[in-house]
């Protein structure tokens, strides 16, 4: 039989859950109460309980709270045909099952019930189901196999049968029953006079033990007796030195005290010496005081009055500063107006002969810029340079020295002219007695006309010196070619050109950054420009008067009655022009003189160095009436500064010795009033009494320090703390002590009342007659049990043979997990007795409980196995494995894998992580609804 899938609806706290199973391995897994157990008892209950079924295990299925019907619906494979088999219990009961095979098939209600069973009985050995399915919590026990019909079929068919002796087994078997139950206990009459002797031996073993109890009891109660009385002792002479060192505590604490009120003293005699010597100290802080204040006040006194003096002699000062300030700067202002006049004319002057020269310059620059824009053209028109000629001839030496090693490879004629007779070399005739000698590289005729004809072959040449000889020609060609020329004579004529141009452009450019002298052509005509438009914008300027800043000076020429301005007083121009006009820089009629402008033109050259004679002689003028001006305001400044500040300390001395002689005041009263309520005598006489006690109080400090450290005051702590708790520790041992002592006096009391003796007595005599009883029936149950011994050994004998291919699996299958030592013992019902390791045998009841969950495991394995696969069914582990250790585990899905191949296994887990390294399954995860 093969699991395909069940599905579940209101399943317990299972809403609705529906898990597929594989051919092989299945692992279901999930949190807790999502269900997983519940598919385990779905699948019992569907087989076992009918619809109708209302018993508590069914009602047990119903969600809590709600009036629903649990549902199961199953799809199995079973003997070559497909079942589907669903059941619902308690609201609206319903069965029925679909058959699908050679024919389909449709059954419900109980009909479908026993259908379902009896296919499975066909197929399925339902023992065998059940022992397979392995319930949560049930890991630990061993599976049932001895009525397994199934398993009892493949041991047949490997194992050998044992029936010989049975009629005789059976009639032995029938006298050992009178003895022995069929398990092989005794029956009741032989337990009962076994139990009687083992009664009786208990009853005489209780007696004596009561007996022996209270001789214990006695004992016991002697040595607490004698333990409490020593305990009395220890406290008696504990409390006794607790009392000595509590005396001496009290002692240390009066010490103490002492020495706490000896501090406090010596705290209160230093803060009445501080107090004192306060007192005393402001006392003199204010003598002082009042003197200091005296010679402040004669201080400021006199500070007063000079500064008084002071001010009045700058007040005189200032005033006559100022008067000289106006002075020079009227004077100032009439050398300025000379000075502007005079510079103004040389500026003008200077800027036409700058523009003059910069037009001069940008002339030449420009014709230096055409000549470097041909320079550069003829440069870039030639691209053969001294690198591409020496590429060049590189490539031709490659060719020549190629060449030259071809030929000295190859054969060489010589021929002289000896007579007359001509000689022709090829196309060449040879001079008389001339000589020639050529390597034979080709063909060559030599031939004396009507004497001889030789022609000369060449041989072979080395076929790498031709090959490198064409190359070096293919190499000097394509250079040829990158360069654009047909020969390296031309290439070199080229390189000359460009060398040359090359020369012609720099030096072009030179010239020009020589003429340009940092500057760009365009920014020197700019500047030409300017320097032009500004030259016009001045003469025009000039034009509507020369007098610098436009007026005339105060008392000089005026106004000429002709309405121009700025004449020299005579009615000629500043600029040694007369004021008609007649030789300004424009014509009578308006028009622009053809030469202004241009200090080198005309009969009338002016005299550049006159001008700038004329202008810095005014200039100088100009700079000392002006610097006679600021003199004279800088101390007229520098006298009202002082005067200011003069002023301002003569306030502030005003006011500091009135503050001054205030203070004083106050200083001479504070000082009258402190004498007043405390002489000067009496404070001197308080500082020293205070010094004279802090002294005492320090020495009575001493000396309690020093009492009190003889005492060793920490060790007295330890041990009265010691000695308390030894004080405590003995009354609680000797009131535990009493306690006990008082409680066996009266057991010993009570078992004196209950006849211990006579009870012993009684109880041997009873021992004796059930002791004879027993041995009889013993006797007989002795030989008819050696009798079925022999029997069974013999059949076991035979069995052991029967049970040796399951108990090979067993061993096989746990190799694995244990080891190759594992071996285990199985019984003759197919129980696995013990485990063997390391040659240590231990029961199966013995093992640690991950071992017999293993070992049971491995029985249900091997039945999973040997078993037909016809007849088999799945196996179902729930929640198991939960005692292995890691490395186990990874043994156990070795195996679970292996098993898997041939057997369908269900695992139900709520901790993957066992089986994460088993390999060749199928994983459903289920969720909480």
């Amino acid at each position: 039989m093969r699991l395909r899938r069940i599905e579940l609806r209101e399943f317990r706290g299972v809403r609705h859950s529906v898990v597929d199973f594989s051919e092989g391995i299945t692992i279901v897994e999930g949190e807790n109460e999502v269900g997983k157990s519940s598919i385990v008892e779905a699948l019992r209950l569907i087989r076992t309980a009918k619809a109708s079924s209302r018993t508590s295990a069914i009602r047990a299925l119903q969600p809590a709270g709600r009036d629903v019907g649990p549902e199961v619906t199953l799809t199995i494979e079973a003997g070559g045909r497909e079942l589907t088999y669903r059941k619902r219990w308690l609201k609206s009961p319903e069965t029925s099952l679909t058959v699908e095979g050679e024919r389909h098939e449709q059954f419900t209600s109980d009909t479908a019930h026993e259908r379902f069973l009896a296919i499975l009985r066909d197929t399925v050995d339902l023992d065998l189901l059940a022992e397979l399915d392995t319930q949560q919590g049930a890991s630990l026990e061993q599976p049932q196999l001895a009525q397994i019909a199934a398993l009892h079929q493949a041991l047949d068919e490997t194992g050998e049968a044992a029936g010989e002796h049975d009629d005789l087994l059976a009639r032995v078997e029938d006298e050992y029953g009178r003895y022995y139950t069929g398990t092989g206990k005794p029956n009741k009459d032989f337990a009962n006079a076994r139990s009687a002797v083992t009664e009786a031996q208990g009853r005489v073993t209780e007696a004596r033990e009561r007996i022996v109890d209270v001789d214990r009891l006695t004992s016991s109660h002697r040595q607490h007796a004698e333990k409490a009385a020593e305990l009395e002792q220890e406290l008696a002479r504990s409390k006794k030195n607790l009392a000595s060192l509590d005396a001496r505590d009290s002692e240390l604490t009066a010490l103490r005290t002492a020495l706490t009120n000896a501090e406090e003293a010596l705290k209160s005699a230093e803060r009445q010496l501080d107090s004192m010597a306060d007192a005393r100290r402001t006392r003199q802080q204010s003598i002082a005081e009042v003197a200091e204040r005296k010679e402040r006040v004669a201080e400021l006194s006199h500070a007063e009055q000079t500064t008084r003096e002071r001010l009045k002699d700058l007040q005189d000062r200032t005033e006559a500063a100022a008067d000289a300030e106006r002075a020079q700067a009227t004077a100032a202002r009439q050398a300025h107006r000379v000075a502007a006049t005079a510079a103004v004319r040389l500026d003008r002057h200077r800027t036409a002969v700058l523009l003059s020269d910069l037009e001069a310059k940008f002339a030449r620059a420009t014709a230096a810029d055409e000549e470097l824009r041909r320079a550069e053209q003829t440069a870039a028109a030639s691209t053969i340079d001294d690198k591409v000629i020496a590429t060049l001839i590189e490539r031709e030496t490659q060719v020549r020295v190629a060449r030259a090693a071809r030929d000295s490879a190859a054969p060489t004629v010589r021929v002289t002219r000896l007579g007359e007779t001509p000689v022709r070399i090829g196309d060449e005739q040879l001079a008389a007695a001339g000589a020639r000698e050529m390597p034979v590289l080709d063909t060559v005729e030599i031939e004396a006309p009507g004497v001889v004809r030789i022609e000369m072959a060449p041989g072979l040449a080395p076929e790498e010196l031709d090959a490198e000889l064409l190359a070096a020609e293919q190499s000097l060609m394509q250079t040829l070619m990158n360069a654009g020329v047909e020969s390296v004579s031309q290439a070199r004529t080229l390189a000359e050109q460009h060398r040359l141009a090359t020369a012609e452009r720099d030096a072009a450019r030179a010239g020009l950054a020589g003429l340009l002298d940092g500057t760009t052509l365009p920014a020197l005509g700019n500047e030409v420009a300017a320097l032009r438009a500004k030259l016009i914008a001045r003469e025009d300027d000039g034009r509507g008067g020369d007098g610098g800043d436009g007026s005339s000076d105060d008392g000089d020429g005026g106004d000429d009655g002709d309405g121009s301005r700025g004449d020299g007083g005579d009615g000629s121009r500043d600029d040694g022009s007369r004021g008609d006009g007649s030789s300004r820089g424009d014509g009578g009629d308006g028009s622009r003189n053809q030469d202004a402008g241009d200090p080198h033109a005309g009969d009338h050259v002016i005299d550049t160095e006159a001008l700038a004679t004329t202008a810095r002689e005014a200039a100088e003028a100009d700079e000392a009436a002006r610097n006679a001006a600021e003199e004279a305001r800088i101390a007229t400044t520098s006298l009202r500064t002082a005067l200011d500040t003069t002023r301002t300390e003569h306030v502030r001395a005003e006011a500091g010795l009135e503050t001054a002689r205030a203070e004083l005041s106050i200083a001479k009263e504070r000082l009258a009033t402190a004498r007043a309520t405390r002489p000067d005598d009496d404070l001197d006489s308080a500082v020293a009494t205070a010094v004279l006690e802090v002294a005492r109080t320090r020495e009575a400090l001493a000396g309690a320090k020093e009492e009190l450290a003889s005492q060793d005051a920490d060790l007295l702590a330890l041990e009265l703390d010691n000695a308390r708790r030894l004080v405590d520790r003995h009354a609680k041992h000797l009131e535990q002590q009493s306690k006990e002592v008082t409680r066996l006096q009266a057991v010993l009391d009570d078992r004196a009342e209950q006849g211990l003796f006579d009870a012993l007595s009684e109880a041997e005599a009873d021992l004796e007659h059930a002791t004879a009883r027993h041995a009889r029936m013993a006797r007989a149950a002795t030989a008819v049990q050696t009798l079925r011994d022999a029997l069974l050994r013999h059949r076991a004998a035979a069995q052991r043979r029967y049970v040796a291919p399951f108990k090979e699996r067993i061993e096989a299958l746990g190799r694995p997990i244990f080891g190759r030592d594992f071996r285990v013992d199985v019984t003759t019902d197919l129980r696995i007795a013990s485990r063997t390791l390391g040659g240590v045998t231990v029961p199966f009841e013995s093992l640690s409980a991950g071992a017999r969950e293993q070992v049971a495991l491995l029985g249900r394995l091997a039945c999973a196995e040997l078993v037909d696969p016809g007849r088999g069914g799945p196996l179902l582990l729930d929640d198991t494995f939960g005692f292995a250790d890691p490395k186990r585990l990874q043994a156990i899905n070795v195996v679970l894998n292996a098993t898997g191949r041939n057997a369908q296994i269900v695992l139900l887990t709520c901790q993957p992580d066992r089986f994460k390294d088993l390999g060749g399954v199928d994983i459903v995860t289920l969720f909480a609804d």
